[in-house]
């Protein structure tokens, strides 16, 4: 980005920035904020820009959901919450958020990736589980198989990161960073933190791009990854049928 291109942006957000100001100032000699506020349905409020928070159908291209996730209520869930991801995003990069307040706001927005994050993996590990499910049940070969995915019912984030990494192959700097996220998501539960989790440096705009990498790597890799996963599953699979026809090799399921 040129000099100019800069002065263009820091001039857009000195205009806006006073004009906020401005409002609030008018708002003040007739509410006393924030004790007491105005009524938001009897206004027409400042407006996130047309287009920035990405529609539901939007994210369930980009992600391939309708692969890569078999329910239809979590696949809506997971495009939601990556709607909200885009609100987060926005805030974080067109608001001056400082201090205590700010860590309050980022820790929201890391919950919410490490939610996705953890969906978007047990919902994977949970289809490629069906795989060995027969009417009379589990494979009876699950015990001592190298392709066989645990059943996801009761799984847990770490346990489901686990599997992808010993069956799937994830990559160890992705899983290493997985890990990490699901540490700081886990540390929200106020009474059984060991120290002031806010004078931690996990809820850092740093381990918000984290987050924001491991989804980018997912988009690109989740499917890929699994249908490898697939091809690998076939030549090592103990319990395939005989095929139907010469040409026509499928699980008997």
């Amino acid at each position: 980005m040129t000099h100019e291109e800069k002065e263009e942006i820091q001039n857009a957000f000195d205009n806006a920035n006073d004009a906020i100001k401005q409002l609030e100032l008018i708002i003040k000699k007739h509410v006393n904020t924030p004790h007491v506020n105005i009524n938001p349905n009897s206004f027409n409020l400042v407006n996130i820009p047309d287009n920035y928070i990405r529609k539901r159908q939007y994210f369930t291209e980009l992600f391939d959901l309708d692969v890569n996730v078999s329910d239809p209520n979590l696949r809506a869930s997971i495009a939601y919450a990556l709607m909200q991801n885009d609100l987060h995003t926005f805030v974080l990069y067109r608001i001056n958020l400082f201090g205590i307040v700010k860590k309050l706001f980022v820790k929201q927005a890391i919950i919410n990736l490490t939610s996705i994050i953890e969906a978007l993996l047990i919902s994977k590990l949970s289809a490629l589980h069906a795989y060995c499910v027969r009417e009379s049940g589990i494979c009876k070969y699950n015990s001592s198989c190298p392709v066989y995915i645990n059943s996801t019912r009761h799984i847990k984030g770490k346990q489901a990161i686990n599997l992808f990494h010993e069956r799937l192959g994830l990559p160890e700097k992705f899983f290493d960073q997985i890990n990490k996220l699901f540490d700081i998501r886990n540390n929200i539960h106020l009474s059984i933190i060991a120290s002031h989790e806010y004078n931690l440096s996990d809820y850092s705009h740093d381990n918000f791009i984290l987050g924001m990498k491991i989804l980018a790597y997912l988009k690109e890799n989740l499917k890929k990854t699994s249908v490898a996963f697939e091809d690998r599953r076939i030549q090592g699979c103990r319990n395939l049928p005989i095929p139907v026809n010469k040409s026509d090799a499928v699980p008997n399921f």
